[in-house]
């Protein structure tokens, strides 16, 4: 029920707003897509562009299963450089804010790397380290 831009252009203005409840758990790297049919009086609906919600953090605690092997990171929290060992050769280690983005970037190419986390914001990190066999294996930390 707003008003025409043509005859009041501050009040025909709108907000919406949404909320959602996933089906948990919700892993990280989980992305939401979200789109939005906006209808004005009786004409075809405009399509927002969609908006993409990443997840890096469970919302639910997961056990460890059987033989799946974790990054190992200490000290944690970290303040200026994080060891990272892991059950075989690190191919690459990639840390991701608590955002989604990529803040860092290395290939060790060794089972244990030391990597100056001295230059990051505090706060939550995940670490995905893929092995020399193909495995993934992630860690969380938390940058002081």
């Amino acid at each position: 029920m707003l008003p025409d831009s043509n005859i009041n252009e501050p009040l025909s203005h709108g907000f919406a707003s949404f909320r959602i409840r996933p089906h948990l758990p919700l892993l990280p790297g989980t992305s939401i897509t979200n789109t939005a049919n906006i209808y004005f009086d009786f004409n075809e609906p405009v399509i927002t562009g969609p908006s993409v919600l990443t997840a890096e953090f469970s919302t639910a605690a997961q056990e460890r299963a059987k033989g799946q092997e974790q990054l190992h990171l200490l000290p944690n929290p970290a303040t200026d450089h994080l060891r990272i060992t892991a059950e075989g050769t690190i191919l690459n280690i990639l840390v991701i804010a608590a955002d989604g983005r990529e803040v860092l970037r290395v290939s060790p190419n060794t089972q244990s790397s030391l990597i100056d986390v001295s230059g990051l914001s505090v706060g939550p990190y995940v670490v995905l380290s893929t092995l020399y066999d193909g495995t993934l294996q992630r860690g969380r930390f938390i940058k002081q």
